[in-house]
């Protein structure tokens, strides 16, 4: 009789009350199903197709600013490497420019 709730009026009419109760789910109950593996599986390659995505992103910044500082530049998909070839072409671009404004001062001065 557990389960069953009476009470005087209920008794009377006939009627029974059936209490349910929730049973204790343990927290890996998901492990048992089959489609656990599947579900990993399936998370960890969009993660590693994420991470492809944003390192494509990257790469594809870094070369179209070397190509720009540097016509007929043929980089590479290494980031380490387009980034540290991008910094030095950025270098470079940035001394050319503070060369020639020293050269314009100079000019200026002597004129």
């Amino acid at each position: 009789m557990s389960g069953m709730l009476y009470s005087i009026p209920v008794i009377l009419t006939g009627y029974r009350i059936v209490q349910i109760e929730d049973e204790a789910t343990p927290l890996a109950q998901s492990v048992k199903s089959g489609y656990y593996g599947d579900t990993i599986a399936g998370m960890l390659g969009i993660g590693v197709l994420l991470l492809l995505v944003i390192y494509f992103i990257l790469c594809r910044k870094y070369q179209k600013r070397i190509i720009e500082l540097q016509e007929n530049a043929h980089p590479g998909w290494n980031w380490w490497k387009l980034r540290k070839q991008a910094t030095e072409l950025e270098d470079k671009k940035a001394e050319g420019i503070v060369e020639d404004i020293r050269r314009a001062a100079q000019s200026y001065m002597t004129v």
